[in-house]
């Protein structure tokens, strides 16, 4: 896994910004570069043990399979909530403790097995917590591999959009309207001979749902890509916890140390969960107390004939997905205001018809005629807009023609770099007096010649020390 200079100007942006303390002893930003360093060559596995006898946390939803079902150790129960007037999932593990993995696992499972879109409640440590689910389809019809490519991408978009759209349903308020109507028409006709009519008769049906809500804290669980169905599925979770974590962060220890076990943390957690294309995750390192919040996205590097074009396309696909995880992330620590809309108009048709009403003519055989026509539409959208916190980084990683980046923001590194964008602020280059030309005089650090107490000038030593070497005599 390829970790960008990024990492290292984070560690020496944090020891510029405050001296780093490791067993007591001041780290010099040479050491913290060489580090970090270290970290970029090999991510480490002791963090890895550290978290294993922690409790367990709501970071750890994406140490799942995709798609994995509660442990059998684990017993799932289905409560009903009188408040929500809602079933809502807990699970507790065989000491009994309350298990939230396997209750996000067991949602999950329920949600894919319906099919559709949809809802589950959750019980967690912090407190009701929801699991949305939303799929969509792409076509993998076709010899243009870079429009099939592009499609698949969409689909994934997509199917989080509408996981993101059901939270906002969940929690939002949902305007809801609905319009039925009835129609029927008789026309007579009586002649010498006939006494005849022509009955008509309309049914029709119209139905609109929207949401306007701003989701904050919604991370990927669970994401499903099925090449052969063209189907996408994604998984999104929030809690409490997941939406207000950025409150409770302000106690950890800035040093140089806590940023560099944090890192190699989440990039650990990274390397061993799938990486979607889209949304973004929450990671709290048990170690060192820390979140850390990381938004995904991807790009697909169009493949040409031209080997310069193609260069120009790749180095694109980078930009894109490195923008596209930036938003991801700031949809998740800022929120993002979702807007769904759901449609559906039926209309029912019937004609009996024993004349012709425009020659008046009766018809040999009363006519029959019924149709029936329906249209479901379904909008939803997105919205991000806003400023990305100071300090955060990028990692960038490719598989094939998928190019894949990550923006990782932890609440450190924003005051730390804070605190160097002050520091560059209030020093510049062009502020500092010239220094005067001593002329072989010693000099103040204002630049003036310094005197003795006589008030004379204080020549500079011309030099001491051997001048021939013994090797030369």
């Amino acid at each position: 896994m390829k970790i960008l200079k990024s990492i290292v100007f984070m560690a020496v942006l944090m020891a510029s910004a405050r001296a780093a303390s490791v067993h007591g002893k001041a780290l010099p930003v040479v050491d913290v570069v060489s580090r970090c360093h270290s970290l970029m060559v090999s991510t480490t596995d002791s963090f890895g043990a550290a978290a294993s006898g922690a409790p367990q946390d709501v970071s750890d939803f994406l140490k799942s399979k995709p798609g994995a079902a509660p442990s059998s150790e684990s017993k799932v129960t289905e409560t009903e909530n009188e408040v929500i007037k809602a079933t809502v999932i807990s699970a507790t593990d065989a000491s009994g403790k309350a298990d939230e993995l396997n209750a996000v696992r067991a949602a999950n499972t329920k949600l894919r097995k319906m099919e559709r879109a949809g809802t589950q409640p959750i019980a967690t440590g912090s407190g009701l917590g929801v699991v949305a689910y939303g799929t969509a389809s792409y076509s993998t019809k076709g010899s243009n591999p870079n429009l099939i490519a592009i499609g698949q991408r969409f689909a994934s978009v997509e199917a989080h959009l509408n996981a993101l759209a059901e939270l906002a349903k969940f929690f939002g308020n949902l305007s809801v309207e609905g319009k039925q109507e009835f129609a029927k028409g008789i026309s007579i006709l009586d002649t010498m001979d006939h006494s005849l009519a022509n009955v008509e008769k309309m049914a029709s049906e119209s139905y609109k749902t929207a949401i306007n809500a701003l989701v904050r804290g919604a991370v990927v669980f669970d994401y499903h890509d099925d090449p052969a169905e063209g189907e996408v599925a994604v998984s999104v979770c929030t809690s409490p916890k997941l939406s207000g974590a950025m409150q409770s962060t302000g106690h950890v220890a800035l040093t140089a140390q806590s940023i560099e076990e944090g890192l190699a943390y989440v990039l650990k957690e990274i390397e061993l969960s799938v990486i979607p294309p889209v949304g973004g995750k929450f990671v709290h390192v048990p170690a060192t107390g820390q979140f850390f919040w990381i938004g995904f996205g991807s790009a697909y590097a169009r493949s040409n004939s031209n080997k310069e074009i193609e260069r120009e396309l790749r180095s694109a696909a980078d930009k894109s997905a490195l923008e596209r995880s930036r938003v991801a992330l700031l949809g998740i620590i800022a929120g993002s205001a979702i807007q769904s809309e759901d449609g559906l108009n039926e209309k029912y048709e019937s004609l009996n018809k024993q004349f012709d009403e425009l020659t008046g003519a009766a018809k040999q055989q009363e006519e029959a005629m019924a149709s029936a026509s329906s249209l479901v539409k379904s909008k939803v959208s997105g919205m991000t807009k806003g400023e990305l916190p100071k300090g955060v980084i990028t990692n960038q990683y490719e598989n094939g023609r998928w190019r894949y980046a990550i923006a990782m923001y932890n609440p450190e590194m924003k005051l730390a770099a804070e605190r160097l964008s002050k520091v560059m602020a209030e020093n510049s280059p062009l502020d500092v007096k010239p220094r005067e030309v001593s002329g072989g005089f010693k000099v103040n650090p204002d630049g003036s010649f310094k005197t003795d107490e006589k008030g004379n000038l204080i020549p500079e030593s011309l030099g001491s020390g051997q001048v021939t070497k013994r090797s030369d005599l």
